[in-house]
């Protein structure tokens, strides 16, 4: 097989990995900023930025993939976390993630 025959072969393979890079970005972006449970949505925005940094690795980017990886998803990633981590209780229960306490009829059950 020769040079032109292998691109043509490659060439369909390299932009599906592109498409599917791009609807993952949106996918994440999409459920990060609509996600109720902020836990949730802080691990969205990680994949996000770690998706990101694929996408400026496809682009021929190292230096750019690299800051993303180390910034955006990283250092950004454990801010939000340890903030989250600082939220009072009252703040976590707004956005459904209580911590789950046994109910009064369980614990009435228990005893």
């Amino acid at each position: 097989m020769d040079l032109i025959g292998t691109m043509e072969l490659i060439a369909p393979v390299a932009w599906a990995i592109d498409g599917l890079l791009a609807l993952l970005l949106l996918w994440l972006a999409a459920r990060a900023l609509s996600s109720p449970r902020l836990l949730e949505a802080v691990v969205l925005f990680i994949g996000f930025g770690l998706t990101l940094a694929l996408v400026w690795i496809r682009l021929d980017a190292p230096d750019i993939a690299l800051a993303e990886a180390a910034i955006g998803a990283g250092l950004t990633g454990a801010l939000l976390l340890a903030a989250l981590a600082r939220l009072p209780v009252s703040m976590r229960a707004e956005s459904g993630q209580t911590e789950k306490t046994p109910s009064k009829e369980r614990r009435d059950a228990e005893t």
